[in-house]
């Protein structure tokens, strides 16, 4: 029995196998398993361009999908979820729809773009002719040892031949026109030299590059290796690395598959984000808050976000008040969201002039790209996003001076009416007590 919610990418099964389902629509698919054969690459990719979907399977672990099988289950109990009366929606289907709403662990599963790009990846690396095209590179060495700029310049025919011409380059080209962000896919041997490319550019060596250390360290490899954002040399194209190794049947590192992925592909997902007149959404890094996706093109890979030195407090958390530290030692308080005051810059005569508005910004870490020190921070005017509350409170002084002057008056009105009676009462118990002249005379 399959479960599925909004169209994301995950689906799990009932024995607990896990798949990636590209595009959200789910079926039951063959098993992708690392020793895959080019028949099934072939399937996936004919299915891509056939169907707008394909589904690789083990995309996470079995107790996770073990975990978010229990967890619609708990959903499906509390929300008493039935089968619908039709056949668009399943008469013998359930549906728990709007998944990343109900639950912090969904938040696990790979609607970021990034996570989708690394399994593309992947799969490049689980083809057994890829692998072996690496393994042979390595045995005979590279034709790579030309200088690297003859290589940027393209001048060497025949270098460019056994990088861009050969069998396992052609292996790189169908992932890139089914992922259009990757804007460069390289093989690389376990060497660290380039050994095929989809196209030129980059470097002919990478031994000492951060990315293949990553891959390649005898401790504590990473296989899956995600890089800062940055802009290639000469170009106004802003891009980042994605990394996966290559092993063999056997395990052994061949090599490994870098792409360079087009930063504006993950705009791609914040730009829908809006609340409001003002509120959008940005991606910053976690360590400096330089803008690495944002509608204001003009500050990505630029600038900071305006005011980070400010949020930067509710990232790390705050230091208790000195009276909290003796009772509760040398915690922290950690929020997701903070107030960021106006931000001024001086101007051209010297007087300071107000680059941001005074802002609420609600932030997340992306906990779920290793290696990624990105932020999501979605930012609204304060004005704007108080303006609710600013209304309710309106309301309610509007309405409590109203209440108010009508008690006072009530009051007022009362008292005047029992004193009348008690002061004409008063005025007649006077008059009945003076003397019979004086009241004849009067």
């Amino acid at each position: 029995m399959w479960k599925s919610g909004s169209p994301s990418a995950i689906a799990a099964d009932r024995s607990g196998r896990s798949c990636w389902a590209i595009h959200g629509a789910v079926r039951h698919d063959v098993r992708m398993s690392t020793t895959a054969s080019a028949a099934d690459l072939a399937e996936h990719i004919a299915r891509l361009d056939r169907d707008g979907f394909t589904i690789v399977h083990d995309a996470f672990t079995p107790l996770f999908a073990e975990q978010l099988s229990a967890d619609i289950d708990s959903l499906e109990a509390i929300g008493k979820v039935k089968p619908a009366d039709n056949d668009f929606e399943g008469r013998h289907t359930t549906r728990v729809y709007n998944l990343l709403a109900h639950s912090p662990g969904y938040q696990e599963i790979p609607v970021h773009p990034v996570r989708g790009q690394i399994v593309h990846l992947r799969l490049l690396a689980m083809d057994p002719e890829v692998q072996a095209g690496l393994a042979r590179a390595k045995l005979r060495g590279s034709a790579t040892r030309a200088p690297e700029r003859t290589w940027a310049a393209g001048s060497d025919a025949k270098l460019n031949a056994a990088i861009l011409g050969t069998p396992l380059a052609a292996r790189t080209r169908p992932l890139t026109a089914v992922q259009p962000a990757f804007r460069q896919i390289q093989l690389v041997d376990a060497a660290g030299r380039l050994a095929a490319a989809s196209s030129r550019g980059g470097r002919l060596e990478y031994r000492e590059s951060p990315w293949f250390k990553a891959l390649t360290a005898e401790e504590g490899a990473t296989e899956a290796y995600v890089g800062a954002p940055f802009r290639p040399a000469g170009s106004s194209l802003a891009v980042f690395e994605v990394a996966v190794p290559v092993r063999d049947r056997d395990g052994t590192l061949v090599g490994a598959a870098r792409a360079l992925v087009d930063l504006a592909d993950l705009y791609a997902v914040l730009g829908p984000v809006r609340i409001g007149r003002t509120g959008h959404a940005v991606l910053v890094r976690a360590s400096d808050g330089l803008v690495l996706a944002s509608d204001e093109t003009e500050r990505v890979l630029v600038s900071p976000l305006p005011g980070f030195p400010s949020l930067r407090s509710a990232i790390e958390g705050f230091p208790l008040a000195e009276s909290g530290r003796q009772l509760f030692g040398s915690a922290a308080q950690r929020r997701g969201y903070w107030t960021v005051p106006e931000v001024r810059e001086p101007g051209t005569e010297g007087r300071p002039v107000l680059v941001e508005p005074a802002r609420l910004v609600g932030f997340a870490p992306i906990d779920q790209v290793a290696g990624a020190e990105w932020l999501v921070a979605v930012e609204q005017d304060l004005s704007e996003a108080l303006a609710p509350v600013d209304g309710v409170t309106r309301y309610l002084w509007i309405h409590f001076v109203g209440v108010f002057a009508t008690v006072i008056l009530l009051a007022l009105y009362f008292s005047f009416k029992l004193e009348r009676p008690i002061m004409e009462e008063a005025l007649h118990v006077h008059e009945e007590h003076l003397p019979a002249g004086f009241r004849r005379a009067s």
